[in-house]
């Protein structure tokens, strides 16, 4: 190993050990006992400060903080493991200075109040998780339910924040087409995009995400609370037909079961950007980016927007496959936002 080793070779090698331990849980189909990849990173950073020159002279919270931003999502992900994302995340937009609204018509806010299943669906305005955390921090005011929400996700956000592996189903893509997502479609530099992309063969990726699939279904009928972007992020994109294999699978258990009550549930997300990345504390007051920016701190806003009770459309979505009812689902998602 050079011992004096580049900038550009120490940013390398952080990103390089990203992706062999995402690779390695993908591998193992995220068994535990699980890798952590920002434990694994942050012996890469301390090891980086130590051998290259340039690496420790520009990581400063006024320059580059490198220390702070992977401290900050450690600290966060800590308190996760501690206090569970709903209260974890709804301290974490205090600490940034972002104001949660939530518009909660009495109807949603009535069966939120209640232990009652739900599906949470809506499209993504962020792809570091703040998403995922502002739905998190509005369930923290309203459901009393002991239950935490679960989320659909990447491995490339379990694995930088370990913390959601508890409340996480992983969901795998092949790295050809995660690829072609973000370059092709999404208009990342392939240099940026091979940064955090880890290998995955096609039988692992969906062996993988069947069953996640199914363990969502699952955690939703039996009275938890499921939340899913089943978009790529990128204006007018289909959505992953996961989410009508979910319905399906749910309709075949209720089929024996008298009891439960599920409920799809849309809503709106206006202000959950990646810019919020600039905020303490991932970066310190004094970075000249977040002075430029002025913090970037805002609003975010989380409008629940239409509820959906499965049991009213169970003869409509039987009848349907998992394609037909996720551009179904799609279309009534789309009309219950332009309604407001």
């Amino acid at each position: 190993m050079n011992n004096h080793p580049s900038f550009r070779e120490c940013i390398n090698r952080l990103t390089d050990e990203l992706r062999r331990v995402m690779a390695e849980d993908i591998r193992a189909a995220f068994e535990r006992p699980y890798h952590n990849a920002l434990d694994a990173m942050l012996r890469i950073h301390q090891l980086n400060r130590e051998q290259g020159l340039l690496y420790y002279l520009l990581d400063h919270s006024w320059l580059l903080p490198l220390s702070s931003f992977l401290g900050g999502i450690k600290a966060f992900s800590d308190e996760i493991e501690d206090r569970g994302v709903r209260n974890a995340s709804a301290t974490l937009f205090q600490k940034m200075g972002v104001r949660l609204k939530v518009i909660l018509p009495p109807q949603i806010e009535s069966i939120l109040t209640k232990k009652t299943p739900i599906m949470l669906v809506g499209e993504h305005p962020s792809k570091l998780g703040f998403d995922f955390f502002a739905i998190a921090a509005s369930l923290a005011r309203f459901c009393w339910s002991k239950t935490e929400p679960r989320l659909l996700a990447l491995p490339s956000t379990i694995g930088i924040c370990p913390g959601l592996r508890s409340v996480a189903f992983p969901v795998v893509q092949t790295q050809g087409s995660t690829m072609q997502l973000l370059t092709s479609e999404g208009g990342q530099p392939k240099e940026l995009a091979q940064l955090w992309v880890p290998e995955a063969q096609r039988r692992q990726a969906m062996n993988i995400t069947s069953s996640s699939l199914d363990k969502a279904a699952d955690h939703w009928v039996d009275g938890g609370h499921v939340v899913i972007f089943p978009d790529t992020g990128l204006k007018g994109s289909e959505w992953f037909y996961g989410v009508g294999r979910i319905v399906l699978k749910v309709l075949d258990k209720l089929k024996a079961d008298n009891e439960s009550d599920p409920y799809i549930l849309f809503f709106n997300l206006e202000g959950a950007r990646d810019f919020l990345i600039l905020n303490y504390p991932f970066m310190s007051h004094l970075n000249p980016a977040r002075l430029m920016l002025l913090g970037k701190n805002g609003n975010i806003t989380v409008r629940y927007q239409k509820l959906l009770r499965i049991r009213d459309y169970q003869n409509t979505f039987s009848e349907m496959d998992k394609g037909m009812l996720t551009h179904y689902l799609q279309k009534e998602y789309e009309l219950a936002k332009i309604s407001g």
